[in-house]
């Protein structure tokens, strides 16, 4: 009788921790699931923008390398090189 009650405790132990486990994977998968709608609708927001200013100011804004530049000068007009120079 106390074999079969020390079975089962381990039996009872075993099924609770893979439980613990299953429901911590689906949290995650939940978790990725709502980033990812999280960085859609932050994708489809900022296009929108854009789309809004480009439209506003009548030309594209500057994208890449140039976008990094025009963003990165403050509003005297110069870089943060510009303004280490002298």
């Amino acid at each position: 009788m106390r074999l079969q009650a020390e079975f089962l405790k381990a039996q009872y132990d075993a099924a609770t921790e893979q439980l613990k486990e299953l429901g911590n994977s689906m949290h995650a998968r939940k978790s990725a699931n709502a980033g990812e709608q999280a960085a859609e609708g932050l994708r489809e927001a900022t296009s929108k923008e854009e789309a809004k200013i480009e439209s506003k100011t009548g030309h594209d804004l500057a994208k890449g390398a140039d976008r990094f530049e025009e963003r990165s000068k403050s509003s005297d007009g110069k870089s943060a090189v510009e303004k280490q120079k002298g």
